[in-house]
């Protein structure tokens, strides 16, 4: 999974492209992606973060964000979708879940410590 795909943060093309060649050399056969889906709950909690990390970008999610700049993210989001699936073909991290095998692979499960 890719996901959050946060625009201006962590959506290069070159970015992703490395991260799904790494994957595929560590055996991964499929790739999800989605873009940072924002209620307005959440936004609450992120714009500190933005302002805190990211101050630049602030108002840029700010619009991106609002309705007036709801349009402007469903074109985002389309060419993100777009660009990511070319990538995935690139890559061959286009499989489908037809083709998921859930065997669990050899040797000892790790724990979690939580007994």
């Amino acid at each position: 999974f890719l996901m959050p795909l946060m625009p201006r943060i962590n959506d290069r093309a070159e970015d992703i492209a490395l991260l799904c060649e790494q994957a595929r050399e560590a055996g991964a056969t499929r790739l999800s992606t989605q873009v940072l889906f924002l209620h307005s709950c959440s936004r609450k909690r992120f714009w500190p973060f933005l302002q805190e990390r990211f101050p630049e970008l602030l108002s840029y999610y700010q619009t991106l964000y609002s309705d007036a700049g709801r349009e402007a993210l469903q074109a985002y989001v389309r060419q993100k979708s777009t660009e990511v699936a070319a990538i995935r073909r690139r890559y061959e991290l286009d499989g489908s879940l037809e083709e998921w095998d859930d065997t669990p692979p050899p040797g000892d499960q790790l724990r979690l410590g939580l007994e």
